[in-house]
């Protein structure tokens, strides 16, 4: 017999730092006008207070249209928001009236270090740095919740490779996401960050 009174499940604390209260500060310009979309590049404050570039694609629309959905589009190692596969993905969900934004990560693109050392002679992020991309991630949503074109009610994420690995411990904890495409999100990467026994 079902339980008249089920209870709610017990709510646990994402294992990143989230600040949906405090100021984004985003700025944006116009890259890019094409038929159906216009393209931004934007900037807002991320979780560590460093400033977080992206690129923001907007469908054309009317002035009375409804928000649209949106998501928010992660590569995989070694890409950013420029990156080839990522942008045509972009304008692929733009084209089907999807708001699409996509950010470079700590290490990635605009953000890239430029002494070229890397703290991990594989050039795998440890644990701090994929919370620290979660914690950005969350800021993402953040700016995607303030645009008025977007249905904050229907956010999504889509991740590849890397970007699916991360989203998929971001998602996870994040309840205002309502769906998430997980693409070649494996390689046991998680195996590498378990203790040895």
């Amino acid at each position: 017999k079902p339980d008249a009174n089920p209870s709610e499940p017990k709510k646990v604390s994402p294992p990143f730092a989230i600040a949906a209260s405090k100021p984004l500060e985003p700025n944006e310009e116009v890259v890019n006008q094409a038929d159906d979309h216009t393209q931004f590049r934007v900037e807002f404050n991320g979780i560590k207070d460093d400033r977080v570039p992206a690129y923001l694609y907007v469908p054309k629309r009317t002035a009375d249209a409804k928000p649209a959905p949106a998501i928010l589009l992660q590569y995989g190692s070694g890409g950013n928001k420029k990156t080839n596969y990522i942008v045509e993905i972009g304008k692929l969900f733009v084209s089907r009236g999807y708001v699409v934004l996509t950010i470079d990560s700590p290490g990635q693109g605009e953000r890239r270090s430029k002494d070229k050392k890397s703290g991990n002679p594989l050039g795998l992020a440890g644990t701090e740095q994929v919370m620290h991309y979660c914690g950005d991630y969350s800021r993402a949503v953040d700016f995607l919740e303030k645009r008025p074109e977007v249905n904050k009610e229907r956010l999504g994420y889509v991740g590849i490779s890397w970007g699916a690995i991360t989203g998929i411990i971001y998602c996870a904890h994040d309840p205002r996401i309502k769906a998430i495409g997980s693409m070649v999100g494996g390689g046991n990467f998680l195996g590498l960050f378990t203790p040895e026994e």
